[in-house]
């Protein structure tokens, strides 16, 4: 049993050393560091509504008669996804809307959607990228949809609003007391640095390596988890 603990805490210690990896790697990349002068060439420093145009939302968890039932994408959906992609396979709550909001809030590949609020002003704006065309799903009120106006790569999406000096502009826009905002407004006037598409995918391939790596060792550390308490519960019982 103390090597089933030795074994986790190896595994969580790698973990902790992986996740700073990330973010320095992160850090690096997305603000242009540590690449040659080629790679450099073309960087753009835009705000947001230069690229793309959000939208709030009016749908609920309420189901209502004579109105069409559908998926809704909610708040947790997207603060907890840890690496940043809305696809199929995620089970999603059933809610009804009405036809304005069918054609208002339908959710579309390529779309980023955010968190604009939260109890601390450090854990605000949060995002996540639609990956793959979902058919009759809907973005609720807790969240602020980006559709784009130029062409960005989908991977690179999960990354550029990740990015921790663009999570640390909407951390100081954020405005409350006991529970923090922010509006379209601090959206639309946040600075993020947009590479060229090609740049834009080998950073994103990058980071996706890196992100497959902890999941996959996140993974590992359930299943040694599942059978380290397995094995101490036929000892113990």
């Amino acid at each position: 049993l103390w090597a089933g603990d030795d074994m986790i805490q190896s595994e969580n210690n790698l973990l902790s050393k992986f996740l700073s990896f990330r973010k320095s790697t992160m850090q690096e990349l997305l603000n242009g560091r540590n690449l040659n002068s080629y790679e450099l060439l073309n960087w753009r420093r835009v705000n947001i509504c230069d690229i793309g145009i959000l939208n709030t939302s009016s749908v609920d968890k309420k189901t209502n008669q004579n109105e069409k039932s559908v998926n809704l994408l909610n708040y947790m959906d997207v603060y907890s996804s840890f690496d940043k992609r809305i696809t199929k396979d995620l089970k999603l709550m059933e809610v009804t809307a009405n036809d304005n909001q069918l054609v208002k809030n339908q959710l579309h590949i390529g779309d980023v959607v955010f968190t604009p609020s939260s109890e601390t002003p450090d854990d605000i704006g949060h995002s996540a990228v639609i990956m793959e065309e979902l058919p009759n799903t809907l973005h609720s009120y807790h969240l602020v949809r980006l559709s784009f106006k130029e062409d960005i790569d989908l991977n690179f999406k999960r990354y550029i609003f990740n990015n921790p000096e663009v999570l640390k502009s909407f951390e100081l826009k954020a405005k409350g007391v006991t529970r923090f905002t922010l509006s379209l407004d601090d959206f639309n006037k946040t600075e993020v640095l947009l590479p060229p598409l090609n740049i834009q995918k080998k950073i994103a391939s990058t980071l996706s390596r890196n992100d497959s790596e902890i999941l996959n060792l996140r993974k590992k550390m359930e299943m040694t988890k599942l059978l380290y308490n397995g094995l101490r519960n036929q000892i113990f019982n």
